[in-house]
């Protein structure tokens, strides 16, 4: 290799330009090495993150703390960091993920361009708050920078600001968002939080006044606002100065909520001015109202320290009347005044001033004005009208107990049509209430409370309410007297002394009642007596209760003295030192049941009684040689434990219950258990009588029936059931039978079982059905259950056959008696039957469904002709029914029931007898109305047809009968409508026998006491004079009435009608049948009639003369003067057959001797003294 030669060397430059060189070599290697160095430091990952580490050292003598872990990308155009943490003035802000993508190329168009900026994982924790200060109106800087802002995508994801009460959650957000000389714009906004979503776009204007427009559209779900606002949508338009904007904000729910209005936040103090209306609003908004606000508006305007407030609107709660409320006042942050508060109720309204306030708790100081306002309004059972003042003062403080006083300076006004009064102080203070001067007055009632009841009790009561209806709906009678409260809940003293009579409420009355208690602190006494109780067909006739000693050991005694029954018991104990549990023991429990005998405690029994837990030993009651034991216990752990038997109880005391004249002969026993919880109880049952016989005495032919290996028994557990019956009683007579019941399932529980039995005897029926005897025929049973509880079905047939009885109290033979009751498991049991009487038969056809819902459902149709309904000496009847009997109870009876041939013939009641008075009421020993109405299970509506072959003979009265009754009876009674026509008939009054021209019975409503309309005539004996007697009126008190055509005197009337002539033409001998017959139509009309008769008679005295009983021993007296001293007269009962003659002799002036001769003999020496 060849060497090159050596350079020759460079030409030394002058020194002079040196310098320039090196300095212009400089700037050329800056100007390149610059750009080359930010393009290795920017557009390289290597390089930004260089620089990013160095950025994050150098922050914090800035006081910034800047720092992440990781970083990926270049800072010229794609770059993204983790976990970056940026801490600025106590503020820290921790970034999950950053993501930031631009165009640095656009700086050369002075355009910020960023494609996307995207934040995820973020937490924000602000600075802690600092001091409030005083409120300065922000200034807006004008928006204005070198260069042009575009933010093509923005996005925030699970964002959370760390607050004291809680922290906010953003689930996402997104903008596209723009920063130019036009303002700042957010555009495609989207925000999602909480199932919440929020669209729209904002923008503001860039330099004064920052004009503001913005739209927005949320959604909230049910799961945000609860089910009772449901799915919610909202509409928000802001537009104007940044510093004074309007807004339109729209609630849809789906009802629309308009708000309007406007802020000012350039004042001294934030002003607004908010006006909302609505068509109608409820809560809940969706579902059943609880409350109800129609078209309204609420207008609210000023700043937090001093603001208006107006709302109208009318609200509504359920059943209750319309609330028109009117509300005007003026408020600051710590409170609101009213000026007033007008609530409208239909034709009243109440009026409330003061003031509220919420500074420190809640508190009040309001003055209440009510007029004409109507209790019935909101309680139906308080009709009236009120008006009156109520000051009313209060406090409910935020850390501590409530505190309120009303002072009613007056109220007045009625309740329920009586006048009511109030005055007084109510409050509550330190958990008790306070009355001082309480006075309430409703009626004649006076009420008067002082005093408070709390912790500490000091109250004072007085009442004197002589008509308790006044005072409270449902209640009735009289109570007074007074009593008193004093010290503590734990240990009070309570003294009271109150009496009343005829106390009724609830359907119980109570004649008279007494309660006296002296009660101080640990030991007292105290009696309850209570006279004449009733409720229902419940009667109790005294029932006295009374306490005596301490509350560690006192005495109980309880008597009660009712119809058929008489207890006492008498026990001692106490309660326990920590006032959950009462120990003793029942000493005495005496029961006399008039049926079942006397019966007492063998021994004295322990009791314990408490809340989680209660006892009562073995308790036997015993009475000759039966006793009837039991032991029960309770307790929430285990729920129930108890058991008992019976022994030795003589079956001859409950044949004395049952109809009929049956004797039974033996004895029972029985045993009981129950265990486990109340939930899901086991229990077992058994009662097995001995062998004994039934004996019925009917007539002179008695007989007996011997029963034998009777048993009743049944187990329930572990939710299942059965029971087992066994009965053989006569030679071949049986019953036996299984039923059982499945577990619940689904609400329903399976029935299952086989009943059969077999009488082949019939005759012991008599012995308990009073209207049979001589009864025969034979029964068979044999039946299968299926379903359920709820709805059975059975398989099998009920029969009895060739069975035949007597009804005495009819005087009928039943023959040919056939019944047969039979199912098929799949539906109703069918039912038919026949029975015969006289030359009649009755049919019986029809369904019966045990399972029906809602009861027994029954469709019977009961046909016969010419069936022998009664065949009595006085009555004979026969029937023709076509009858239905239908329903699930009440049943209801329709139909027609036909009377082809019927003859009544009733012996005349003995001339002088007299009807019972309308007001006299027969009561039995004990003061109660003898016979009681009993509410029927069956309803009737009836047709009911006479025939052609109807008579009717009796006082007096010979008469076909006709025509028809509609029948209607029910819960509200029984009412017949319709007419009974006589035909052919002849009615004999005053002796004489007299042609019914017509009669009619008339019904219209209760049955016992129709309407008659009856004219009977006779003709004078030449032909010439009608004579007529009328009845109208109630059957049970007609009115008489006698004329005659042509028309004369009544007295001549009366004359034509008993002898056929005239008045004139009457002797002295029928003047008496003449006098009774004009008495007989009533002794006020019978006065100038018997003046008429005596004069035309010709004698001295008729006239009514009383006797010492007053009208019962009324007699009609004849008589004529002889001579001066002689007096010869006739005396006839008015009530009664008996007469008697008189004779009256006079002696002298003085001396008189007078002689009566009729069911008894007397003579009398009269001697008169006469005075001026």
């Amino acid at each position: 290799m060849s060497e090159t030669p050596p350079a020759a060397p460079a030409r030394p430059k002058p020194s002079g330009w040196r310098w320039p060189r090196r300095v212009v070599a400089l700037l050329l290697s800056i100007i390149v090495l610059l750009p080359l160095a930010a393009y290795l430091v920017l557009a390289t990952e290597v390089g930004s993150g260089w620089l990013l580490h160095r950025i994050s050292a150098a922050a914090p003598s800035q006081g910034i703390r800047f720092a992440f872990a990781r970083s990926r990308g270049a800072l010229l155009d794609d770059i993204e960091l983790g976990d970056v943490v940026l801490e600025v003035a106590q503020a820290r802000v921790e970034v999950g993920t950053l993501h930031l993508r631009w165009r640095p190329q656009d700086l050369l168009q002075h355009l910020l361009h960023v494609e996307r900026l995207a934040l995820a994982d973020v937490r924000v924790e602000p600075p802690p708050p600092s001091p409030p200060q005083p409120y300065t109106p922000p200034e807006l800087p004008a928006l204005t920078l070198p260069v042009r802002v575009q933010v093509d995508r923005l996005e925030l994801d699970r964002v959370v600001v760390q607050q004291p009460d809680g922290d906010v959650a953003l689930t996402h957000a997104s903008a596209a968002a723009a920063l130019d000389g036009d303002g700042v714009r957010l555009d495609d906004l989207e925000l999602m939080a909480l199932d919440a979503r929020v669209n729209g776009r904002i923008g503001m204007g860039a330099t004064a006044p920052h004009a503001l427009q913005a739209t927005l559209d949320a959604a909230l779900p049910a799961s945000l606002t609860g089910a009772d606002v449901g799915d919610t949508t909202l509409q928000l338009a802001i537009a104007g100065p940044a510093l004074r904007p309007t807004f339109t904000l729209i609630v849809s729910t789906p009802t629309a909520l308009r708000v309007e209005g406007g802020v000012e936040f350039d004042r001294s103090q934030p002003g607004f001015d908010l006006n909302a209306k609505w068509p109608a609003l409820q809560w809940p908004v969706r579902g059943e109202a609880q409350v109800q606000a129609g078209a309204g508006t609420l207008s609210v305007a000023g700043t937090a320290d001093a603001y208006r407030l107006a709302l109208r609107a009318p609200v509504t709660l359920p059943g209750r009347p319309r609330l028109d409320v009117a509300l005007d006042g003026h408020g600051d942050t710590g409170g609101l005044s009213l000026q007033p508060l007008r609530v409208g109720i239909r034709d009243g309204e109440v009026r409330a001033e003061g003031r509220v306030g919420w500074r420190a708790g809640v508190d009040w100081r309001l003055q209440l004005q009510a007029e004409r306002i109507d209790p019935g309004l909101f309680a139906a059972e308080w009709p009236g009208a009120l008006q009156g003042r109520v000051a009313v003062d209060g406090r409910l403080p935020a850390d501590g107990p409530a505190v309120v006083d009303a002072l009613i300076e007056s109220l007045s006004g009625t309740l329920r049509g009586y006048p009511v009064s109030a005055q007084g102080r109510l409050g509550w203070r330190d958990g008790g209430l306070l009355t001082e001067g309480l006075k309430l007055a409703s009626g004649p009632n006076r009420v008067h409370v002082d005093g408070r009841a709390g912790e500490r009790l000091d109250l004072a009561f007085d009442v004197d309410a002589p008509d308790l209806a006044s005072l409270y709906p449902g209640l009735a009678g009289r109570i007074s007297g007074q009593g008193s409260l004093a010290g503590s809940p734990q240990q009070p003293t309570v003294v009271a002394d109150l009496k009343g009579g005829d106390v009724t409420y609830a359907g119980m009355r109570a004649a008279t009642l007494a309660l006296q208690l002296d009660w101080r602190g640990e030991a007292g006494s105290g009696e309850l007596q209570v006279t004449g109780i009733e409720q229902g067909e419940t009667r109790i006739g005294a029932l006295t209760a009374a306490l005596d000693g301490q509350i560690a050991a006192h005495t109980l005694r309880l008597t009660a003295d009712g119809p058929g029954v008489r207890l006492a018991l008498a026990a001692a104990g106490g309660v326990d030192a920590a006032r959950t549990r009462w120990r003793g023991s029942l000493q005495r429990l005496d029961a006399n049941i008039d049926e079942l005998g006397e019966w007492r405690l063998r021994e004295p029994v322990a009791v314990d009684v408490g809340a989680d837990a209660s006892r009562i030993e073995r308790l036997c009651l015993v009475q000759d040689a039966t006793s009837l034991c039991a032991r029960a216990g309770w307790s929430t752990a285990s729920g129930i434990d108890a058991d008992g038997e019976i022994s030795g109880f003589d079956l001859g005391q409950l044949a004395r219950r049952i109809p009929g004249d049956a004797e039974i002969e033996g004895t029972l026993a029985a045993r009981f258990a129950v265990k486990g919880p109340p939930q899901r109880p086991s229990a077992s049952f058994e009662l097995k009588p001995s062998d004994g016989r039934v004996r019925v005495t009917e007539g002179l032919e008695p007989f007996e029936l011997a029963y034998r290996n009777a048993r009743l028994q049944g187990t329930f557990a572990d939710d299942r059931g059965s029971a087992e019956l066994a009965l053989e009683i006569g030679t071949n007579g049986r019953a036996d039978g299984k039923v059982t019941l499945g577990a619940q399932r689904d609400g329903r529980r399976a029935l299952g079982g086989r009943v059969t039995a077999a009488f082949p005897d019939l005759a012991l029926v008599a012995g308990f059905v009073p209207a049979l005897h001589a009864v025969k025929g034979r029964l068979a049973l044999a039946l299968d259950l299926g379903g359920s509880l709820a709805r059975p079905t059975i398989d099998g047939e009920l029969a009895i056959r060739d069975a035949a009885a007597s009804v005495p109290a009819a005087g009928i033979d039943l023959r040919d008696v056939n019944l047969r009751v039979h199912g098929d498991g799949r539906g109703p049991l069918k039912v038919d039957g026949a029975l015969t009487s006289g030359e009649g038969r009755l049919a019986l056809i029809g369904d019966v469904d045990p399972a029906a819902p809602g009861g027994m459902a029954v469709d019977v149709r009961i046909k016969g002709e010419d069936f022998q309904a009664v065949r009595l000496p006085e009555a004979t009847a026969l029937v023709s029914p076509d009858l239905r009997l239908a329903g699930k109870g009440p049943y209801r009876l329709t139909g027609t029931l036909r009377v082809p041939r019927a003859k009544i013939e009733l012996k005349e009641l003995p001339k002088g007898t007299v009807a019972v008075s309308d007001d006299e009421v027969i009561v039995g020993r004990d003061g109660t109305q003898a016979a009681e109405k009993r509410r029927s299970p069956v309803a009737a509506d009836l047709r009911i047809e006479l025939g052609d072959a109807v008579s009717f003979k009796g006082f007096g009265l010979v008469t076909r009968l006709g025509g028809s009754l509609h029948v209607n009876s029910g819960a509200a009674g029984t009412s017949v409508d319709g007419k009974i026509e006589m035909r052919d008939a002849s009615y004999k009054a005053y002796g004489q026998d007299l042609t019914v021209e017509r009669g009619r019975l008339l019904f219209a409503g209760p049955p016992g006491n129709p309407d008659v309309d009856l004219r009977a005539v006779r003709v004078s004996r030449d032909g010439d004079v009608r004579a007529y007697l009328a009845m109208s009126g109630p059957l049970a008190k007609p009115r008489p009435r006698v004329y005659a055509e042509p028309s004369m005197p009544e007295a001549e009337a009366v004359a034509y009608l008993l002898t056929g002539r005239g008045l004139d033409a009457a002797g002295k001998g029928e003047g008496a049948d003449i006098a009774s017959a004009a008495l007989s139509l009533g002794l006020s009309r019978g006065e100038p009639l018997l003046q008429d008769l005596s004069d035309r008679l010709g004698l001295d005295d008729l006239r009514v003369e009383s006797g010492s009983n007053g009208l019962e021993d009324s007699s009609l007296l004849l008589g004529k003067y002889l001579n001066p001293d002689l007096y010869v007269g006739y005396s006839q009962g008015l009530f009664s057959p008996e007469g008697a003659v008189l004779l009256r002799l006079r002696l002298s002036r003085r001396f008189e001797l007078e002689s009566r001769s009729g069911n008894e003999q007397s003579v009398d020496l009269f001697y008169k003294i006469e005075r001026d």
